[in-house]
């Protein structure tokens, strides 16, 4: 129906806004949850953020409280051994310096008679220089120490809150910084909440309204133009031996009280195909009443109704195969022949497969394939094969075996299948 109104970009516009409105539902439920979640966790998230800003924590300060606090701790033995070390190198009265001073004295007269002894006197020279430089460093650093024991007790204590956030949250200091400006996100959305579901909760309702509009339109169209593809489908499938046959389409709403919006009043359900049921109800013989195809029609008479449809809607290049499985079920050879026709037609928009006893249907095709049943070593085997003209000819000859009456009697099988595909031929179905 859609495709005989030409209501397919019309139905994408409602497929479309279907897709919006899901989307902001989606979205707006799992902001609410999250509200939810949070309203309940943000005292707690509170606490910590408070924690952890007030801590002010640093990665390179844990490293330098290491190192101040190993050095505070062990003050006095490393005063003592750094100046008896000063002391030993170039403060005592024969200290390392001198020593090495009085060695280079000594070698001083033969300085030129070896190169080796050369090498040597460079040696100690060097060795002095070193001595005398670790001795200044040592006198530096002995300067330098200034052990608080109060600032001691502070370092202390910082190392001690370091370790203490560090063993509570079971992380380290990189990702406690971390952990803190994911506490700062948590709490600043937490206060948009309520923005933000106000903000969600307009797009939802402009997004269903949009979705109403829509499938109301897509609705109203259907409405208007189902009694006419009724009555083109009615005057197609007449000829297909259903001379009595009437159809209507049913278009009703969709009902759901979980529906996304009223249509007619009432809660509808919206789907990609509008909020539209759509049902065909049909009645094959004069004076009885409508009903649902599926429940009224045989099975050949569903069959030629949806070969009717399908030609109707003219679905285009992209249509899919088509098989139609003895259509002509019940129908005489000229019953068939209109059958044959919309059979033919529609295969010049798709491929069409059928199956089919009738000569003239057989007739109609471009191809014919013939299925042959045999039994060969205990199982039973098909065979599908394509018969050239001269076999199709038999073929079909065969197929109308007690078929024939009147004029047509003085015929014999062959010359009126020749006749039957002749015609065929003529008309470019080949």
């Amino acid at each position: 129906m859609d495709s005989v109104l030409e209501l397919e970009p019309l139905r994408e516009q409602v497929a479309d806004s279907l897709v919006v409105f899901n989307d902001l539902s989606h979205r707006l439920a799992t902001r609410t949850q999250e509200e939810e979640f949070a309203r309940q966790q943000l005292e707690m998230w509170e606490f910590q953020l408070r924690e952890l800003e007030e801590a002010q924590l640093d990665p390179a300060e844990e490293s330098q409280l290491v190192e101040k606090l190993a050095l505070g701790r062990n003050s006095r033995s490393l005063l003592e051994c750094a100046a008896q070390a000063r002391q030993i190198l170039t403060e005592g009265e024969t200290n390392t310096s001198q020593l090495l001073g009085s060695a280079i004295a000594a070698l001083g007269p033969v300085s030129g008679a070896s190169p080796r002894l050369e090498a040597i006197i460079s040696q100690l020279q060097e060795a002095q220089v070193v001595a005398d430089e670790a001795g200044s460093d040592l006198e530096r650093f002995l300067d330098s120490v200034d052990v608080d024991p109060s600032q001691l007790d502070e370092l202390e204590e910082r190392h001690s809150l370091y370790a203490s956030l560090k063993r509570k949250y079971d992380r380290d200091v990189d990702d406690l910084m971390d952990l803190l400006g994911s506490l700062r996100e948590r709490v600043e959305r937490q206060k948009s909440a309520a923005s933000d579901l106000e903000t969600l909760a307009a797009e939802l309702e402009k997004a269903r309204s949009a979705l109403a509009e829509t499938a109301g339109h897509l609705r109203r169209q259907r409405l208007a133009g189902c009694k006419k593809v009724a009555s083109r489908a009615r005057d197609l499938l007449r000829p297909l031996a259903l001379p009595e046959l009437d159809l209507v389409f049913d278009v009703g709403v969709r009902q759901d009280p979980d529906g996304q919006v009223q249509m007619d009043g009432v809660q509808c359900l919206i789907t990609g195909n509008g909020g539209d049921k759509v049902s065909l109800l049909v009645r094959t013989n004069r004076g009885e009443a409508f009903g649902e195809v599926g429940k009224i029609a045989s099975g050949g008479e569903k069959s030629r109704i949806y070969l009717g449809l399908s030609v109707l809607a003219e679905t285009g290049p992209d249509q899919p195969l088509l098989l139609f499985d003895e259509i002509d079920a019940g129908l005489g050879m000229d019953n068939a022949v209109p059958v044959a026709g919309l059979l033919a037609r529609l295969s010049e928009k798709g491929q069409v497969l059928c199956i089919t006893h009738l000569p003239t249907v057989a007739a109609h095709g471009k191809q014919h394939l013939k299925v042959s049943k045999a039994i060969s070593g205990g199982r039973t085997t098909l065979t599908v094969g394509a018969l050239s003209p001269a076999k199709r000819v038999e073929e079909i000859a065969r197929l109308l075996g007690g078929q024939m009456s009147g004029s047509q009697a003085a015929l014999s099988q062959m010359d009126y299948a020749r006749q039957l595909l002749g015609a065929e031929f003529q008309q470019g179905r080949g």
